[in-house]
């Protein structure tokens, strides 16, 4: 089981399918026990945490009932055990999302501090993929979280800083300016947040804003907190002034626009799917879509991975098997692909580097081939689309089902092609079902005039449609 905490909190099983925890005092007790991932906490800990200075009346009970309710809800998927004065969740550091990230975000942080530039850049860029919202977003208000979120959200604040600072040392202040201009509103205060947004503006050309950001800064310190820029944003602005930040050649990473296949038309609905993809892709080496032929899997893989981080920072590949055949290797498909840029990649991204990329691959027919060779070859995540099932997958691999687009996103759709009063409306409900996809939507969006919506709201195709 992994338990999410970086956000809303839950837990979702090994495969990634959400468990239904239930009421608000559940979550509590579950993100209290996450907490401490594995440790005994005791029962006086508990009810302080979930219930501050009015805890009911018979405080025990009472968490003996959510202990009992909380089993109920992990059952098949957690173990939530009875302990000496307390309670313990049975789980692994790695498999609550918020020790998961202090991990990689102070692996990241040595890595910077010893000039490992790549690593660390990749690194702090997978324990910030993480996250999907606020820490314990929807749990705040317990007693126990106001100190727990706060000091996870600095954390985050700091692992984002010590990626900024990788990136702008890779010679990348492009990639990472915008973000940095985001994060000012969030937190103006920061003076390392103001020396990186200098260092990049510099970069970029723009000594006069970089230069008014250190006027900013010192102007909010001295109101706020009454106090000076410190001795290291002092340095970064005598460092622009003297015209010393100077920006280092860029490492040269290849767009990733044109590593998957463009997308001629817009994407609609599937919004599920994509998140539950989206939390395999974080946790998972080998991501396998199965499903038969026109259930949308290659569109639903490619648009999975074009929503990941390591799509816009560069390490995202689409590899088409569908032309491997007999006697041909899938894995040489692979590598080749990868192997087409190796000139100019550096070490972390070629064929046996130690990068952590995405790569989907549509149409793989031989997937326990496949984890052999990519286990072999060192590679990172991959988002593959396969024709057939596999066998049970293994090893840190997840194989969900694509089906066929559902009626909810698409009769919307259908209804505004064949019932608006309006002409540009009816026109524009079937545009969007043509772009729709999976082939199921977009030919009911060439044959709507035919279709006939009955009172529940189902479909009846008419004789001409069935054949």
């Amino acid at each position: 089981m992994r338990t999410v905490l970086l956000g809303p909190v839950g837990a979702r099983a090994d495969d990634g399918t959400p468990t239904d925890i239930g009421g608000v005092r559940l979550r509590m007790l579950l993100a209290r026990l996450a907490l401490e991932a594995g440790r005994p906490v005791s029962v006086d800990a508990l009810v302080d945490g979930l219930w501050g200075t009015e805890p009911p009346a018979e405080a025990g009970n009472a968490l003996q009932a959510l202990v009992s309710r909380l089993r109920k809800a992990l059952r098949g998927v957690g173990t939530l055990e009875s302990v000496a004065g307390g309670y313990r969740l049975v789980a692994r550091q790695e498999d609550v999302e918020a020790h998961r990230f202090e991990e990689l975000a102070g692996r990241g942080r040595r890595e910077l501090a010893a000039g490992r530039l790549e690593a660390a850049a990749s690194t702090l860029d997978e324990a910030l993929g993480l996250w999907r919202g606020a820490a314990l977003a929807d749990v705040r208000e317990a007693p126990f979280a106001r100190a727990a979120a706060s000091r996870l959200d600095g954390l985050r604040d700091a692992a984002a800083e010590d990626r900024y600072d990788a990136e702008l040392r890779l010679g990348r202040h492009a990639d990472v300016l915008a973000d940095l201009e985001a994060a000012r509103g969030e937190n103006p205060l920061s003076e390392r947040l103001a020396g990186l947004r200098m260092r990049a503006l510099s970069a970029a050309g723009r000594q006069s804003d970089a230069l008014a950001v250190y006027e900013e800064t010192r102007g909010r310190l001295g109101e706020e907190l009454g106090v000076d820029p410190s001795p290291e944003l002092r340095g970064v602005h005598l460092a622009l002034l003297r015209g010393e930040l100077k920006a280092p050649a860029a490492v040269w990473r290849e767009s990733a626009t044109h590593r998957l296949p463009a997308r001629l038309t817009s994407f609609v609905g599937r919004e599920r799917e994509l998140d539950t993809r989206a939390e395999l892709l974080a946790t998972c080496r080998l991501v396998t879509i199965v499903g038969f032929g026109g259930a949308g899997k290659t569109r639903l893989s490619v648009e999975a991975v074009s929503r990941h981080r390591a799509h816009g920072r560069g390490r995202v590949w689409f590899v088409p098997l569908a032309g491997v055949g007999p006697g041909d290797r899938p894995a040489d498909a692979v590598l080749g692909a990868l192997s087409s840029h190796g000139g100019r990649l550096g070490q972390r991204e070629r064929p046996g580097g130690r990068g952590r990329g995405r790569t989907a691959l549509p149409d793989a027919g031989d997937g326990p081939r496949l984890r052999g060779r990519a286990a072999r070859a060192r590679r990172g995540r991959h988002g593959p689309a396969l024709r057939r099932p596999l066998p049970r997958p293994r090893g840190g691999t997840r194989t969900p089902a694509a089906h066929p687009l559902g009626f909810h996103p698409s009769l919307p759709l259908l209804r505004m092609s064949q019932l608006a009063d309006d002409p540009e409306l009816r026109d524009r409900g079937r545009r969007q079902a043509l772009n729709s996809p999976g082939p199921w939507v977009r030919a009911s969006a060439h044959w709507a005039h035919d279709f006939v919506l009955t009172e529940q709201g189902d479909l009846d195709t008419g004789a001409d449609a069935r054949r």
